[in-house]
């Protein structure tokens, strides 16, 4: 019998689980399994336990406690966990009675794909290195990491040199056990300025972290380039060349080698006086005559080896001609003398004893040598000379004391003679038609032509829209008459007794101008023009005369072919040349040649036709009709007469009217710009959201098969009372190099006005569009060669060759060098002389000015602006800023672009209408016009402009309220009255608790041309020396300028500092013991400091001493630089930055007398270290 019952055997614990499996993300892992191979009885449930062993980028586990979590199911996903750390997992299966058995498993959640903010990393140290630096990093807490880190060192060039270097990248994985990198390459320059940025990356991620500006160390100097004589005597050869580069340190000698008894000379570093960018130096040991030396040359860098020499140059001495001169060219006045100009030979090879002048190989004109120039020449040859209408073979010929030259030749045309001139016109009208009686003066000369024109447009018209392109003139010729010998003509326009005199309308507005005409076979004319506007049916209107003399500029012809001459334009100026000639007691003491005053046209402002230390009266100007002085057509308008513009401006920059003027106009592009916008040329704009509208824009000539070729981001721009006067236009990109100088050739511009640099704040704002000079560089087809170069306290002018199809055109480039790199300029006085040279340039619709600063847009629109107010200023005066602003509007978005432009405009108009003449020529005037100064109360009239015209300077530094604020520190000033406004200069906190630490009684002021190049302060105190010498090692100054005496011995720093000081200066007296004494001082301190970015200069308060030395080095420097001294313009412009510099008159005239003693001379003492 077989007894069957069912039992259960008694329960046990689990076995592990099976097939287990993870996965994770960087803050979940998610588990699986399977039930264990034994139940030993009913599974209810799964307890999951977990705790953190240690984040992965950290070497040790951590001690924390086991989370718990339950689960019938067999699969989980644990959440909330910390990216990239190891976890340890348990599993057991749970039945009715028992926990089983103990699964054990190390899992990894993985990295965050993103960068924390707990992850970046800071740079706690820099140790500069010759090729890169040591880098130390911040502590890190490794638990705060989220993954795999890699440290990419990002080096960023700030030094000229090597700007346009890509980014130097050194990377490195982060080691938490290593906080120290060594960032090298031989890619990274000596002595160069860097930006070294931490970028963390993860995977494809990265972000930019900490940053620090350090400048790597020195070294031996690079090796000279471009040695070459340009001058010898008997017994000494004069050298020039380009000093090393990029520079490896701070230049402090040369060597120089030659002879066979490897003779050596250490020379200073000195730059040439007419060669930018040369160094010159003579070498007179054992040199003998007619001997043939081989010259090498070696640089030494300050605590530096010497560099090795440079490769032998052969150069012999002896009985030669000098070189042949260069850029000859020749240039037709409007009395048909002819001026001719040329440059200095390049090598002399002895003294230099005359230039002769030839025409068609006979001598016409011989220079001795009392007469002679320095750098460039110019001379003028009488009319009388010359046969007209021909072709001439122009020569030019240097002689030494030993021979002469090769010629420098040209080619010319000769003009026509000048014509008769219009002695009267009377005129009537009636509803269709003008009677005109012309009656001529008689002399000898003769008339070809007499032409007459008419336009209904009411405006200005010139000859030349008419000449050059006569389909789209708004000129009709009307009348003319050949070989006229009658001294009356009688005309009437729309009598209808022709096709093209047809009768004219009633009530309409005219402009007529008749033109006397000679011309010659070769296109060459002589005109003399009158116009004025009359209006029909019988509201009379007495005409006007605009223009009294209208003559063709004067051509000037270029060592080029003769299809290359250029054709002669009308109504533009001549330029006043400017010649330097040579003192022998004091080379240093500009004479001027004073050209023939030449009557500008109508439409210019006269900025310098007040007396001296005037202030003058607004330029008066009879206002035309107001039927013909219309305005543009705008929907706004706010017409001031001049006079009371002053008023109106201050008035409206402190009630909002410029503000509410301003905000009328929207941003943005608010009119169609479909070209711009296309694919194709989406890549030639620079910023995306500034492109050329589509009905003003400049088209180009398309290439053929390239419908989109045609398109550059620019704009024509009405003028005043002419249409396309202006082509704004952005800045040239790489890729645009070529079409910016098709367009230059295309719409034969001959005047580019730049308002950015290359290079501002780092970042690259234009692309350089031109070769450096003497070279030549060509874009597409279009060859540019740089000619010369005219340096300004503000600006450069620049002159161009551009060549295309064997034809070659003079282009003017001025170069506004000093525009912040955010902002506007401070000083409104900075922008007159550079409006000057705007200001002679002629409106002409065949020939736009180029302006452009970065995007086009904000410098260029407030340039514009100006410009336009200034010669309504002039024709009518009267201005009317709003209604030229919406017309630049309409053409081009977002021309000037904020409200502190809009308020400059309107405060450079005023200082060119109202500001006082205060400069002086340095030449044999220049003593009498001081001593009336300062005898006829002129110092107490400037002293008293300053004052009036400080609310201009308090209206631009309203820019300047976003700086950072902060406390000032009684107990570190000296005085309570003398303490730094704006333009503060801040040091860093040390120790780092003391908020007062950071504070420093000084402030930057502009040198003459070096914005913010001084630091001046109060001599230290003893509780701010160690913030005299934290400033001093923080803004690299390795030369301070000490006006009073001056106690070392709380020297701690460990950096080379050179001080100069002036011993005998006490700081209760007014002023310096003696002139001379003090001139010597300022040539020693030049000469110290001139390799040096940033320069202390201090005296007891701050204030008195240092302000007199500021002065007078800013008026030292532009007279050196332009001839002029102008001691209120120096007063004023430190005085922005500290309105306690130079407030007394014994100061004012001292600086006038130390202005006189320097143009004349001074013998050095040494009463200074």
């Amino acid at each position: 019998m077989i007894i069957k019952k069912d039992f259960w055997t008694k329960r046990a614990e689990p076995s592990e689980i099976t097939r287990f499996n993870s996965s994770s993300t960087s803050t979940t892992i998610s588990l699986s399994w399977e039930k264990p191979y034994k139940e030993n009885g009913i599974i209810s449930g799964y307890l999951i336990r977990y705790k953190v062993l240690r984040n992965l980028v950290c070497t040790q586990d951590e001690k924390n406690e086991l989370s718990n979590v339950k689960t019938s199911e067999t699969s989980v996903t644990l959440k909330l966990l910390k990216p990239y750390t190891r976890y340890e997992v348990h599993i057991q299966a749970i039945n009715e009675e028992f926990l089983g058995v103990d699964f054990l498993e190390i899992v990894e959640t993985k990295p965050l794909s993103n960068i924390t903010e707990t992850e970046m990393i800071s740079i706690k140290q820099l140790i500069p290195l010759i090729h890169g630096a040591t880098v130390i990093i911040n502590d890190v807490i490794c638990s705060s990491l989220f993954g795999p880190l890699l440290i990419r060192f990002e080096l960023t060039c700030l030094s000229d040199w090597c700007k346009t270097d890509a980014h130097r990248n050194l990377s490195a994985w982060y080691n938490p056990n290593n906080f120290s990198f060594n960032v090298s390459s031989s890619n990274i320059l000596p002595f160069t300025n860097y930006t070294m940025t931490v970028v963390i990356v993860r995977d494809n991620t990265w972000k930019y972290g900490d940053y620090k500006n350090f400048k790597t160390l020195p070294t031996v100097a690079n090796q000279i380039s471009g040695l070459e004589k340009y001058n010898n005597s008997k017994t000494s050869i004069s050298l020039r060349w380009k000093p090393p580069y990029p520079p490896t340190g701070i230049l402090e000698k040369y060597f120089i080698l030659y002879g066979w008894r490897k003779t050596v000379e250490d020379v200073n570093v000195t730059e040439c006086k007419f060669w930018k960018g040369y160094h010159c130096a003579t070498i007179d040991k054992q040199i003998l005559f007619q001997t043939s030396y081989n010259i090498q040359i070696s640089a030494k860098n300050q605590d530096q080896n010497p560099a090795p020499y440079s490769d032998p140059v052969s150069i012999y001495i002896g009985r030669q001609g000098p070189s042949v001169v260069y850029n000859l060219e020749a240039m037709w006045t409007e009395k048909n003398d002819l001026n001719v100009s040329f440059y200095h030979p390049n090598d002399t090879r002895g003294e230099l004893r005359s230039f002769e002048i030839l025409i068609n190989k006979q001598k016409k004109k011989e220079v001795p040598t009392e007469f002679m120039p320095i750098y460039q020449y110019q001379y003028q040859m009488n009319a009388s000379t010359f046969t007209t209408c021909n072709t001439l073979k122009l020569s030019v010929q240097a002689h030494n004391i030993y021979a002469a030259s090769g010629f420098s030749s040209i080619t010319i045309d000769t003009p026509p003679p000048i014509p008769e001139e219009i002695e009267n016109i009377n005129s009537n009208s009636t509803n269709t038609t003008i009677t005109l009686e012309i009656k001529i003066k008689k002399t000898m000369r003769k008339v070809d032509t007499c032409n007459i024109f008419i336009s209904g447009t009411g405006q200005m018209n010139y000859l030349e829209e008419f000449y050059t392109n006569p389909s789209t003139s708004n000129l009709k010729l009307v009348y003319t008459s050949s070989n006229v010998t009658d001294s009356n003509i009688k005309f009437v326009i729309g009598k209808n007794d022709d096709p093209v005199n047809t009768p004219l309308n009633p009530g309409t507005n005219y402009s007529v101008m008749v033109t006397l005409l000679n011309k010659c076979e070769n296109n060459l004319t002589r005109s003399h023009t009158r116009q004025m506007f009359i209006q029909t049916k019988g509201n009379y209107v007495t005409p006007i005369i605009v223009t009294t003399a209208e003559t063709p500029t004067p051509t000037k012809f270029e060592n080029v072919s003769a299809n290359g001459l250029w054709a002669l334009l009308l109504l533009l100026i001549l330029p006043i040349v400017l010649i330097w000639y040579i003192k022998k007691k004091h080379p240093h003491i500009p004479q001027m040649i004073k050209p023939q005053p030449k009557l500008p046209p109508e439409d210019q402002i006269v900025l310098t036709d007040t007396p001296p230390m005037t202030k003058p009266k607004p330029k008066v100007i009879k206002p035309m009709p107001s039927e013909v002085a219309q305005g543009p057509k705008t929907n706004n308008s706010k017409k001031v007469k001049i006079i009371d513009l002053e008023t109106y401006v201050k008035e409206s920059i402190t009630n909002g009217e410029l503000q509410r003027q301003h905000d009328l106009f929207p941003k943005g592009l608010i009119k169609p710009h479909s070209v711009g916008s296309t694919s194709e040329n989406k890549i030639k704009n620079r910023y995306k959201n500034l492109v050329a509208y589509d009905h003003s824009r400049v088209k180009l000539k398309r290439s053929p098969g390239d419908n989109q070729s045609d398109y550059i981001n620019a704009n024509y721009i009405d003028g005043y009372r002419q249409r396309r006067a202006y082509i704004a236009t952005q800045g040239p990109k790489a890729n645009t190099l070529t079409d910016f100088w098709m367009m230059v050739w295309q719409k034969n511009v001959r005047d580019i006005i730049m308002l950015a640099n290359i290079y501002e704040n780092g970042k690259k704002k234009v692309e350089k569009y031109w070769p450096e000079i003497n070279e030549d560089k060509h874009y597409g087809d279009f060859k540019v060669h740089y000619v010369s170069s005219s340096v300004h306290a503000n600006f450069e002018e620049r002159m161009f060759t551009l060549s295309h199809n064997n034809e070659q055109r003079k282009i003017t480039q001025l170069h506004f060098t000093t525009w912040p790199d955010h902002g506007v300029p401070l000083y409104s006085q900075s922008l007159v002389p550079f409006l000057q040279k705007i200001l002679k340039i002629p409106y002409s619709p065949q020939s736009p000015m180029i302006v452009h600063c970065s995007a086009g847009v904000g410098r260029t629109g407030t340039i514009i602006l100006s410009d336009i107010i200034l010669r309504m200023g002039a024709a009518e005066n009267s201005v009317d800023f709003l209604a030229y602003l919406e017309v630049i509007r309409d053409q081009r978005s977002n021309l000037v672009d904020n409200l502190e432009q809009y308020k400059l405009a309107h405060l450079v108009v005023l200082e060119c209408l109202f500001g006082m003449r205060t400069s002086i020529m340095c030449n044999d005037d220049m003593r009498t016009i001081v001593e009336n100064t300062i005898s006829n109360n002129g110092i107490r009239t400037q002293m008293k402009y300053i004052e009036e015209t400080q609310w201009q300077d308090s209206a631009m530094e309203t820019i300047l309220d976003n700086e950072e604020v902060a406390p000032i520190y009684d107990e570190k000033n000296r005085f309570k009255n003398i303490v730094p406004e704006h333009y503060r200069v801040f040091v860093t906190r040390y120790p780092h608790d003391d908020e007062t630490s950071s504070y420093i009684n000084a402030i930057l002021v502009d040198d003459f041309r070096n914005p913010g190049r001084y630091i001046v302060t109060q001599q230290p105190m003893p509780n701010t020396i160690g913030d005299f010498w934290r400033m001093v090692l923080e803004r690299s100054c390795n030369v301070i300028i000490s006006l009073n005496t001056i106690d070392l011995k709380d020297e701690v720093e460990n950096t080379t500092v050179n001080i100069i000081a002036l011993d005998n200066w006490r700081h209760e007296d007014l002023l310096p013991n003696s002139i001379e004494e003090f001139l010597a001082f300022k040539d020693a301190a030049e000469a110290l400091s001139r390799t040096s970015e940033s320069i202390v200069v201090m005296c007891y308060d701050g204030a008195k001493a240092s302000g007199l030395y500021l002065a007078l080095s800013f008026i030292i420097e532009k007279m050196k630089l332009e001839q002029e001294c102008d001691v209120c313009l120096a007063v004023r412009t430190i005085r922005h930055s500290r309105k306690q510099f130079v407030t007394t008159e014994e100061q004012y005239e001292f600086l006038y007398r130390a202005s006189l003693t320097y143009i004349t001379g001074f013998q050095p003492y040494s009463n200074f270290a």
